[in-house]
């Protein structure tokens, strides 16, 4: 597997402090791991919740092309939900086929826990419907997941990757309010914490964005 472009420019942006530089690395391994518990696997999406970055890694084009079920999700036909109740998964799950990605037949989420308190999902995406069944365990146990918070067939049309694109964007945003942060804990002599707090209420009223808010700290206190 490899990492989509927007997420190799959302590293690349983001300061050494915020992300390992080999998470990128890491993602692609566990996705080839994850393609030996599942071949039919063609990408997948990991998000911190610390980051606010959704990263995404997808098998190549000749990857995709040697499955056997690529064509799956797209020539499926929707049948008639089991339930009428639309929180049941196997509702949503089945008419989310209709919208499905080119490509995708199946997907698997995944909260990732940390002393019991949710700090990021994995999605897994693969080419046929019920590529996962089975198998929540190993991968949980191979992205350090909560298997009885997995759902099945959430994203069929992989909406994760269309967030995943708008990485880079947001990296800088990021980046621009750590940066408009030290500067503001320098000039008003306030700590880091407060400082941050400050870049937030500030731009709460003044109807901005904080990452607006924070590039015009950063051009006023530039040369």
């Amino acid at each position: 597997m490899q990492p989509i472009p927007e997420s190799v420019a959302a590293v690349d942006n983001l300061d050494a402090a915020s992300v390992d530089d080999d998470v990128l690395r890491w993602l692609c391994l566990l996705g080839e791991r994850a393609r030996e518990v599942v071949p039919d696997c063609i990408g997948l999406t990991w998000e911190h919740a610390d980051l606010g970055l959704v990263l995404t890694v997808e098998a190549s084009a000749a990857e995709r092309a040697a499955s056997p079920c690529l064509e799956t999700a797209t020539s499926a036909v929707a049948q008639p939900a089991a339930s009428d109740d639309p929180c049941q998964e196997s509702s949503w799950s089945t008419s989310g086929r209709a919208s499905a990605a080119r490509g995708v037949g199946s997907t698997l989420t995944m909260p990732i826990l940390r002393a019991g308190d949710v700090v990021g999902t994995i999605d897994l995406y693969a080419a046929s419907p019920g590529a996962f069944v089975g198998r929540h365990d190993e991968l949980a146990r191979l992205f350090d997941a909560w298997a009885p918070g997995a759902v099945s067939d959430a994203d069929l049309g992989f909406a994760r990757r269309v967030e995943a694109c708008e990485a880079p964007r947001r990296a800088e945003d990021r980046a621009a309010i750590d940066t408009a942060t030290g500067v503001w804990a320098a000039l008003l002599h306030l700590d880091v914490v407060s400082a941050r707090e400050r870049l937030r209420e500030t731009a709460l009223g003044l109807g901005l964005t904080e990452a607006e808010l924070a590039r015009a700290v950063i051009g006023r206190a530039s040369p």
